[in-house]
């Protein structure tokens, strides 16, 4: 039976019977139910929550993935590489005369190396003394970030070579490893040669390239499975 609303008030029966919004006098929605909120929905299985971009999601999935990523550019030294030519301290650019170079070697400003990596050449085809190349580096020492024989491009390959000596390898032990290509910078074969050399022995895998984009270089072997013992024997 349907009550009518006079009825209803008659009763003392409130008007937000079933849960619904009260209505003003004059009929019109009450505000309880212009306040009223719509339902939410919950999210489905496999969506990606509000507060997670797609791009982060990925990123996520790599990391979970057990990859790990060696960027060689991290190793690279951008310190200034500076010459030291012996070239203008020999007579005749033949001979090197000790008191001569002990001399100029004095009155140079070795603070111009401060924080640089510096090469140690001559130039010219001469006959250096060996103690030579000890005097120069002993003046160089307090200053130089390092100290290299040879030019500019031996200096950036030995010191970047030195740097990649110094990782600690043992972090990449059972990993899979991707060695990041296509940088800003142009790192030589030799580096990629000197950390796949170091990388072999310890990780899982390696690789070339992006997560996204990479070309497999190793994979380690699965050990044999153990033959079960002749029973009897």
């Amino acid at each position: 039976m349907v009550m009518s609303e006079e009825n209803v008030r008659k009763t003392g029966l409130s008007e937000n019977v079933g849960g619904f919004p009260e209505r003003a006098n004059d009929g019109r929605p009450s505000e309880d139910l212009l306040r009223h909120d719509p339902p939410r929905s919950e999210p489905s299985q496999g969506s990606v929550p509000d507060n997670e971009s797609p791009a982060r999601s990925i990123v996520n999935k790599v990391a979970l993935s057990g990859l790990l990523t060696l960027d060689l550019e991290d190793y690279y030294p951008r310190e200034e590489i500076v010459l030291f030519d012996l070239k203008p301290y020999l007579f005749m650019e033949k001979i090197l005369r000790e008191k001569d170079f002990r001399a100029a070697l004095q009155q140079m400003d070795w603070t111009r190396f401060q924080d640089k990596i510096v090469a140690v050449t001559c130039s010219v085809d001469a006959i250096i003394p060996l103690w030579a190349y000890m005097l120069v580096a002993v003046n160089l020492q307090p200053f130089a970030r390092d100290i290299v024989m040879g030019d500019e491009k031996m200096a950036l390959q030995q010191t970047f070579l030195a740097r990649i000596a110094a990782i600690d390898i043992q972090e990449f032990a059972d990993k899979r490893v991707i060695v990041k290509g296509c940088g800003d910078l142009s790192v030589g074969g030799f580096a990629y040669l000197e950390v796949a050399k170091r990388l072999r022995p310890v990780v899982k895998s390696i690789m070339y390239g992006e997560a996204c984009s990479n070309v497999p270089v190793y994979k380690k072997n699965a050990p044999p499975a153990r033959s079960e013992e002749v029973k009897g024997a």
